[in-house]
């Protein structure tokens, strides 16, 4: 066992006076990518570092990230955890950030690793290297569901969100005298004093020691976080236990405000989005006008630009005050069947061949421009349009960087001889002129 610092993450130092005392044998470490308690994620890079230094050549490093999997890889700047940091194995589960009904999870080894479990079963006629064999097939299929319903902006606002109501809880509970805080990257809340047994049954808090957390998980409403700070402020100030009162109103719920996105995530929401559909200009323009329109939001701007596929991308300019707006615009058309592309992904025609995305990949890697993620799209993406003539010779690309790599990433991509098929910013800003605001 090896002692923590006092915010959770294992103590390297002690890690170190350990390893030196069985420097002769070879390293399992088993860390945490998000401890239980206080949401703390063990430095992958300087546990790697103190191997090497003790001497220790065998060695496996395992990431345990059940809730934080899911968290960090949304982040600009997460904290070392992955593989290439020094990770042989990352388990991540799938019924905590993502929901799936039924317990679940993923792990993802080293191929070197999974060739050690990996042995010939007779009566199936095949190689297995799962631990388990025989398992539900139910839980992989919650778990694709989870991922396909959603787009790496929709994640990326998944996690802001949570991180925000988590700053707010932080506020509101220092506000009622208690001592909060939390990791940067997390959305545990960490508070004490520990508040009795009532509070922690009331709210179904985790207590450790002295303290307790909450954590901030999508389903948690602003509302929630001021009665939990208002029970505890009362147990603060008085010592007594303030009487449970009801979540509803002369029969109807009350309403639940949500916390939007901090401005210091995204100081100017993002505005444009593209869709890639079939030639059907009108059907598609009318129907994500009305769609906007019918649940508040305003398109005041758009425009159908030609692809040599033969298919047309429509790229739409919303008017809106604030992020989340823009998140909910995107949710809804995906609700609806489209595949929108957000104003930070970048859109790239490819050969319709193998390697395709590793070239994509590679270009960019040596430019040492950031990559989240590059994904095939459909050639249509639009329910009803016609698909049969979608070419084979060719695929078009959705390229996720960091926003300040986007420029950069485009510049590259075109001077490698790839097409790019999104607008840049100073196209967007010639748009904006030049295409009269709808009325």
């Amino acid at each position: 066992m090896v002692r923590t610092l006092p915010g959770g993450a294992m103590d390297c130092e002690d890690l170190r006076s350990q390893l030196l005392v069985h420097r002769d044998r070879p390293a399992i470490i088993f860390a945490n990518v998000g401890t239980t308690m206080k949401g703390a994620v063990d430095d992958i890079s300087a546990i790697k570092s103190t191997l090497g230094e003790v001497g220790i050549a065998q060695h496996y490093i395992h990431c345990d990230a059940a809730l934080h999997g899911f968290i960090l890889p949304f982040l600009d700047s997460p904290p070392p955890w992955t593989f290439a940091d020094g990770a042989d194995s990352i388990a991540i589960s799938g019924h905590k950030f993502l929901g799936c009904p039924v317990p679940c999870g993923l792990l993802l080894a080293k191929l070197d690793a999974v060739e050690h479990l990996r042995k010939s079963v007779d009566y199936i006629g095949s190689m297995d290297s799962t631990i388990l064999g025989s398992r539900s097939g139910h839980a992989p299929l919650f778990m694709w569901y989870a991922l396909s319903k959603a787009s790496h902006s929709d994640f990326c606002f998944m996690v802001e969100s949570c991180l925000a109501h988590a700053d707010y809880a932080v506020e509101r509970l220092e506000a009622e005298g208690l001592q909060a805080w939390r990791h940067p990257y997390s959305p545990i809340v960490v508070f004490k004093p520990q508040p009795p047994v009532e509070l922690l049954s009331r709210w179904q808090l985790a207590p450790h020691g002295e303290m307790a957390h909450i954590i901030t998980m999508l389903h948690v409403t602003c509302e929630q976080i001021n009665r939990i700070a208002d029970d505890l402020g009362h147990w603060i100030k008085t010592g007594e236990i303030k009487p449970m009162t009801s979540d509803f109103q002369d029969g109807v719920p009350a309403s639940i405000p949500r916390l939007r996105r901090d401005e210091r995530w995204e100081s100017t929401p993002m505005h444009e989005f593209a869709i890639i559909a079939g030639n059907s200009k009108d059907d598609v323009v009318n129907d994500v006008i009305d769609l906007l329109q019918r649940n508040g939001l305003c398109v005041v701007q758009y425009k159908a630009t030609s692809l040599d596929s033969g298919f047309v991308m429509y790229h739409f300019r919303l008017g809106i005050l604030h992020a989340a707006e823009y998140g909910h615009a995107v949710s809804l058309l995906t609700k609806h069947g489209y595949h929108v592309y957000t104003e930070n992904c970048i859109l790239v025609t490819v050969p319709n061949a193998a390697g395709a995305l590793a070239t994509i990949a590679a270009v960019l890697r040596d430019e040492q421009v950031t990559v989240h993620s590059i994904q095939v799209t459909p050639g249509a993406t639009y329910q009803g349009s016609v698909y049969g003539n979608i070419p084979t010779e060719s695929a078009v690309c959705a390229v996720m960087t960091s926003p300040d790599d986007k420029e950069k990433a485009i510049q590259t991509l075109a001077s490698s001889g790839m097409g790019i098929v999104n607008i840049g910013a100073s196209q967007l800003q010639k748009l904006r002129s030049e295409t009269p605001e709808i009325k």
